[in-house]
């Protein structure tokens, strides 16, 4: 009994301390996000029946989600440490929960 009360209490604890990015954070990130992608997909060739609206609709998709994925927590980590995967992940979820946005 007490090790499912320390479980519950760790839980709770961890999912307090998940922050949303601040609006600051959001503010380079977002754009950063939105204007790499679009690098990417507009010069893609598979993309080339694609109208460029389109890609800029999925790829202001893919920087907001991308963001909304994120923790600032994990934003200062990828800030201090130059390790990437955090927001490469929140980046790949964010690719595949896009893709609706292309039809």
């Amino acid at each position: 009994m007490k090790i499912a009360i320390g479980l519950t209490f760790f839980v709770v604890a961890g999912i307090a301390s998940a922050t949303p990015v601040s609006p600051a954070t959001r503010a380079d990130l977002s754009p950063a996000t939105t204007n790499a992608c679009l690098k990417r997909q507009l010069t893609e060739p598979a993309n080339a029946g694609i109208h460029p609206a389109k890609i800029h609709q999925y790829c202001n998709c893919v920087g907001e989600e991308t963001v909304n994925q994120m923790t600032q927590e994990a934003a200062d980590y990828v800030e201090r440490t130059g390790d990437p995967k955090p927001l490469l992940n929140a980046t790949m979820y964010a690719y595949k929960a896009c893709v609706p946005s292309l039809v």
